[in-house]
């Protein structure tokens, strides 16, 4: 039943559920400190402004009324990039002056609707940065005015980029929550030892993984590729341990 990759398996599945239940601890803390901000003043002019700035640049045009109209613009007849930009426009046209917590509420809104971290289906390169840089200027525009929000905010962001590396890493089929998620993990890990294309994209997870779990406050002392490392020399001098390999 057991393997020695799955030792490492097991120690890298720990700092994974320390740092999930981080991120689970300061989503919980950044939605008290969003809430305690309804009312507060917070400016997001400039991020919209460059909005605007970045979709006219598109040769999307809007009519009096702020509707979008993209007849002849790089996007025209792209559904998804089209449908997320007059839904980003309504927003912005229902509340044109928010309260911090209503500009938090809107950056989790953009979180919906664009996929952070890969290129959402059928949404356009382009479409997708404009939106992304919009967010990103909403968010340091409450961060920059309110530091327990910023401090909040990093944690949680720190920690689902973590994850979300970790995991594209592995492959979406790897439940890291799962019974016996340790040998499933373990395999994935024998990728380190070889020259496979995704080898270099697992060892910058493993490290955002070791880094962030570290970061706050996690202590472990062992080290998940010198521990493949004696796995897989336990293989070379024993024999793999798989009975139908070819070994």
């Amino acid at each position: 039943k057991n393997r020695p990759a799955d030792v490492a398996g097991n120690s890298l599945l720990k700092k994974i559920s320390f740092i999930k239940g981080n991120n689970e601890q300061a989503g919980k803390q950044l939605n008290r400190v969003a809430n305690s901000l309804k009312g507060k003043e917070v400016d997001i002019n400039a991020p919209v402004t460059k909005f605007m700035d970045d979709v006219d640049a598109l040769g999307v045009t809007f009519d009096d009324k702020g509707k979008p109209n993209f007849s002849g613009s790089q996007i025209e007849g792209v559904a998804p990039a089209e449908s997320l930009i007059n839904k980003v426009a309504l927003r912005i046209k229902r509340n044109d002056n928010p309260d911090a917590l209503d500009a938090h509420n809107f950056k989790k809104f953009i979180d919906e609707n664009v996929n952070f971290g890969k290129v959402a289906e059928g949404l356009g390169g382009k479409t997708e940065r404009v939106v992304k840089s919009l967010r990103k200027g909403v968010n340091e525009s409450i961060s920059g005015k309110y530091s327990k929000y910023k401090e909040a905010n990093k944690r949680f962001s720190d920690t689902i980029n973590a994850l979300d590396s970790v995991q594209s890493a592995a492959g979406k089929k790897i439940d890291f929550f799962a019974p016996n998620a340790e040998k499933a993990v373990g395999t994935v890990l024998r990728g380190l030892m070889n020259n496979t294309k995704g080898r270099a994209q697992l060892m910058n997870a493993i490290d955002d993984v070791e880094v962030t779990s570290t970061k706050y406050g996690g202590a472990f002392n062992d080290d998940i590729l010198t521990q493949m490392l004696f796995a897989d020399e336990l293989d070379a001098v024993f024999g793999g341990a798989a009975r139908t390999s070819l070994r």
